[in-house]
């Protein structure tokens, strides 16, 4: 699950092994969460691998 603000953008299926830094940089690539993001400054991911990943911007 993607989540920007705290809504969900986007849900992943990827392998349970997959590491943190994978998971973002899949996160960060999906279209929706470019479009949720555009105009905004990413100030922190939170990354709980394989589960969620939370974007929180401003």
């Amino acid at each position: 699950m993607v989540q920007v603000q705290g809504k969900v953008r986007e849900r992943l299926q990827v392998a349970a092994v997959i590491s943190e830094d994978d998971l973002q940089a899949l996160a960060l690539s999906g279209d929706k969460i470019k479009a949720a993001l555009e105009g905004k400054v990413v100030r922190k991911v939170i990354v709980r691998a394989p589960s969620l990943v939370n974007i929180v911007a401003s």
